[in-house]
């Protein structure tokens, strides 16, 4: 009997929904182009937070500074 409880609420929990926060993504570019402009049409059209992502687009005038803070992480 108490094997069967446990395992019921084990399994409750385990698939109880769970709200979780929006994963941040951060998008970098560094000159307004129209290499970017996928980026921008999905951010517009919403594709990111209806994939449960909050995009936060930034500019970084120099190519060199954007490679440097793509390499640091």
């Amino acid at each position: 009997m108490k094997h069967a409880f446990f395992r019921t609420v084990v399994l409750i929990v385990s698939c109880a929904s769970v709200a979780h926060a929006a994963d941040r993504l951060r998008i970098a570019y560094s000159s307004i182009s129209g290499a970017y402009t996928g980026i921008w049409v999905a951010h517009d059209a919403g594709f990111f937070a209806r994939e449960g992502l909050e995009d936060q687009i930034i500019l970084i005038p120099s190519a060199t500074q954007l490679a440097q803070v793509v390499c640091l992480r």
